[in-house]
């Protein structure tokens, strides 16, 4: 189930993703959120892109705000670490 919402979290915001260039690494986000999954923060980690590619994740992130809720409540979590691929064929 658990990775199953954070699938679901990632279709959410690449759906407000536009990613400013191409890149070939994968990218770790640190997402805080709230009870009801409004964004708090968001942190760009263990990633080579270029800074403009990283604010579009960032930003894509806090426009998805709030997030889809797990399934399952007992799977909620405050802080979330979402692996994200910058091309497209490894993000689907």
């Amino acid at each position: 189930m658990l990775a199953a919402w954070s699938a679901n979290i990632k279709a959410h915001v690449e759906r407000h993703w536009s990613p400013a260039a191409t890149h070939d690494a994968p990218c770790e986000v640190v997402v805080e959120q709230d009870g009801r999954g409004q964004v708090l923060s968001v942190e760009v980690r263990r990633c080579a892109a270029q800074p403009a590619w990283q604010d579009s994740l960032r930003n894509a992130v806090r426009k998805a705000s709030p997030l889809p809720p797990p399934p399952d409540s007992t799977l909620a979590e405050r802080r979330l670490v979402i692996v994200f691929h910058p091309n497209a064929e490894e993000r689907r």
